[in-house]
Formats: structure tokens, sequence, C-alpha cells
């Protein structure tokens, strides 16, 4: 499973630190990908891991520190569904601490990075980002 440079630009949101913030995501994506094309994913998954983990702890918290600052009224609901990925995460994490870097593994991250990720930024982020553009905040 790919996902196309061109989607990638369809999940920019208009807002600087949350598309910043999901470069840094699509790099590391992207890493594994090309990595696990060229049959060496069992190499990068433990980096990539640990990069999602720490990407998950400022990415998530930044987004609720802005929605919480500019009364997003949907906080709630995103906030549940961040709750859902740090399950799936730590998850994973498990799978991956008991099985390392077996095939099964690489394919489930594979998919929760490209299916949780894309769905969550294209629905619920962009919500927040089309909310931050009418109250006129976008360079934060």
């Amino acid at each position: 499973m790919e996902l196309p440079n061109r989607e990638v630009q369809k999940l920019f949101t208009g807002i600087i630190w949350i598309d910043n913030q999901h470069r840094k995501l699509f790099k590391n994506l992207f890493k594994l990908l090309d990595a696990i094309n060229a049959g060496k994913g069992a190499i990068e998954v433990g980096s990539i891991l640990k990069f999602v983990e720490d990407y998950v702890k400022a990415h998530f918290s930044t987004e609720a520190k802005y929605m919480l600052k500019y009364g997003y009224p949907r906080y709630k609901e995103h906030m549940a569904k961040h709750e859902a990925y740090v399950k799936i995460f730590i998850d994973l994490k498990k799978m991956y601490i008991l099985e390392g870097a077996s095939p099964e593994f690489i394919d489930q991250f594979q998919v929760s990075l490209i299916e949780w990720w894309y769905g969550h930024i294209e629905s619920c982020d962009k919500d927040f980002a089309g909310f931050m553009r009418k109250k006129k905040i976008s360079k934060i």
C-alpha cells in the first residue's frame, strides 16, 4: 500500500504549523515505504516507530493546546480520535516488542500510518484548520 505524493498534497491544511508537522510525518512514512519496497523494512521500522511515538505526543498535544485556546467546538470529538490512535499505536508497539519487525507487524504498522493518518488529516485536521482559517489564525 502506497500513498502517492499527489495524495499528500491534498492533505495540506493551510495552517503552517499543522502542515509542517504533517510533512515530517510523511517524510518518515515515505522513508518506511521506500525501505519496504527495497526489502529493508525491518531495518527502518524501529526508528520510524520511535519517530511516530514522539510525533504523536508532540502533534496531538499541540493540536489540543490550540483547540482549547481558540475554542474549537469539536475538541472532544477530535481528542477521542487521538485517543483511539494512541490505543492502536500502543498495540502496535506491543506487537513490535513481542515479534520484532515481522512481516505482519510491518504490514499493520504501514497500514495504520497510511489509512489512519490519511483519514484523520482529511477529515478531522482539515475541519480544525477550516475553523482556524475562519478565525483568521493560520500562522501560529
